[in-house]
């Protein structure tokens, strides 16, 4: 058993925490208000309201007491933010972290693509990506597994929501790069029984279909309407492989 400190309690965090909770860890998440950490507290959730910014970290800190494994599932922002918590992390002795990324941080690759592709650094969105992960990659004191997380879907979040409601969808021709919640949560529960790894891991499932044949099908099952597809005249095919995952956690 490990205590877990969980940065971000949302869409993923919440499951996450829970599912965890149940396999025998001692759980505790950070939210940024008083009535979330209430509605969490009544999950059987051990919640503590923390304010992140660019020079300090501001509530309860007694959240990083004592945990083994800080998972950070926050969204992408300034790389001040994220210097602070480091200096959290080591001066609360902090040993091992699982930071969430993004397989956005591909942007503009083509083909197959691992975790030692070749990234586009000059745009903007991938350069902070890249960034944010160095912050802890580098750290000497700690160990640091980057979750470079595949398009987020789960029973209660599908693009095609979204896209059912666009004049037409780009990129109908493309290959999806997904991961579904369910694949998450069993791989970071997988990675907790190991020595945490200072790497970086891509999570993404096997179907890479095209965009239109992923979404065509899911529509169909929400009995939503999809208005046309546009197809990229010069296709970047591009698919993030998960091998270094699945070979690590055999």
């Amino acid at each position: 058993m490990k205590t877990i400190g969980i940065l971000g309690a949302g869409w993923l965090g919440k499951p996450l925490a829970l599912f965890l909770q149940e396999k025998g860890h001692q759980v505790k998440v950070s939210v940024r208000s008083e009535e979330k950490k209430d509605q969490l507290q009544n999950s059987g959730l051990s919640s503590f309201v923390l304010q992140i910014d660019q020079n300090e970290i501001q509530g309860d800190l007694s959240f990083f007491n004592e945990v083994d494994v800080l998972i950070i599932s926050l969204t992408p922002q300034q790389i001040s933010i994220f210097k602070t918590l480091l200096e959290i992390v080591k001066q609360y002795n902090i040993q091992k972290v699982i930071l969430f990324s993004s397989t956005g941080i591909y942007t503009d690759c083509s083909g197959k693509v691992n975790e030692d592709h070749l990234l586009q650094l000059h745009i903007p969105k991938v350069k902070l990506l890249k960034e944010i992960e160095d912050v802890f990659l580098n750290e000497s004191s700690i160990s640091a597994t980057i979750l470079r997380l595949g398009g987020l879907i789960g029973s209660n979040r599908n693009p095609v929501t979204f896209l059912a409601k666009k004049e037409f969808i780009e990129e109908g021709n493309e290959p999806v790069n997904v991961a579904y919640q369910e694949t998450i949560i069993e791989t970071i529960s997988a990675l907790l029984n190991t020595e945490i790894p200072n790497t970086i891991f891509n999570i993404t499932e096997n179907d890479h279909r095209t965009k239109e044949a992923f979404y065509t099908e899911a529509a169909q099952q929400k009995g939503l309407v999809l208005p046309n597809f546009k197809y990229n005249t010069n296709p970047k095919n591009r698919i993030v492989l998960n091998d270094k995952i699945k070979e690590f956690l055999l």
